[in-house]
């Protein structure tokens, strides 16, 4: 599994969060059943030791069954699985402490190549990847990150399919079993989309939501709008080009009937569900965006 996002989103929490389900027999993502709690090394070259393990001591509360023994912690800065040193390194590891998932985060940090452009390189060390796969049975969850995002005329940030979004050749989006890419829509407040090959229906969009006492994201299926006055606005972005200025569109809708009120409910009903998003703060006039990352490119925004 690859976890993409950009910088400073919350692929080291989203990871380390995952982490923790599994080791704890917990729904992973609150979605995915663990049948059984499963032991796990989790690898990180982005924060300090001693930083990293305060952060996941906070996020741990309250996850039942979870033991010590099944959630391992590996200082590896500077390791690279790819380089015959570093790869001895985690052969070593795997044979002592047999995991049955591998976390590693962030991906670029782990691996020697020059060039993640480079098919060839990619497809060398996604080969090792494979190989303690094979060899020691374990899954393996990276975090990497995406490319930098093109503007549209209007400057706008825009965000393409999640499969395409990952930095590097398509090699890496070929190895991997899901992807999940997350954008956010606003502050605390995010979208993952899945990429799933072996899911037997569409595999849902995700509204993830920050839990800043916790250190961790709560996690919603992105809902659907329902009723006459939810799909009414949904009806009247789609018009406006899938936006809208937030005092236009409350005119419009007002002006078809029903109270300012009644709109407004409905209009929090669908930013709850993570199919709208506002832009603008303070003496600044609100906009407000549909979201469908289903079926269309979606704008990622400031």
């Amino acid at each position: 599994m690859i976890v993409g996002a950009l910088p400073r989103v919350g692929k080291t929490t989203l990871l380390s969060q995952l982490a923790l389900e599994i080791a704890s027999g917990s729904p992973a993502l609150g979605l995915f059943d663990i049948s059984r709690p499963r032991r796990v090394i989790l690898m990180q070259q982005e924060i300090g030791d001693e930083a990293f393990q305060e952060r996941l001591s906070t996020a741990a509360n309250g996850y039942r069954n979870l033991s010590l023994d099944n959630l391992l912690i590996y200082p590896c800065f500077g390791l690279k699985f790819d380089t015959p040193a570093g790869n001895k390194e985690i052969e070593l590891l795997l044979k002592e402490t047999e995991p049955e998932v591998i976390v590693l985060d962030p991906l670029y940090k782990f691996w020697s190549i020059s060039d993640e452009n480079a098919s060839a390189q990619q497809q060398r060390s996604l080969d090792v990847l494979d190989r303690y796969i094979a060899t020691y049975g374990v899954s393996i969850i990276i975090a990497h990150h995406l490319k930098k995002p093109s503007r549209d005329s209007s400057g706008r940030f825009i965000r393409q399919d999640s499969s395409l979004e990952l930095r590097g050749s398509s090699q890496l989006v070929a190895w991997a079993d899901t992807v999940l890419v997350m954008n956010p829509i606003e502050k605390d407040r995010l979208i993952g989309t899945l990429d799933m090959r072996h899911a037997k229906d569409e595999p849902p969009v995700l509204v993830l939501t920050w839990d800043r006492d916790r250190l961790r994201f709560s996690v919603e299926i992105q809902g659907q709008p329902t009723g006459a006055y939810e799909q009414g606005i949904v009806k009247i972005l789609q018009a406006g080009n899938s936006h809208m200025a937030y005092e236009d569109l409350t005119k419009a809708l007002v002006s078809v009937g029903s109270s300012k009120r009644t709109w407004q409910r409905a209009l929090s009903s669908l930013r709850s569900k993570g199919l709208v998003a506002y832009t603008g703060a303070g003496s600044q006039p609100k906009s407000v965006w549909l979201l469908n990352p289903r079926t269309v490119g979606w704008h990622l925004l400031d």
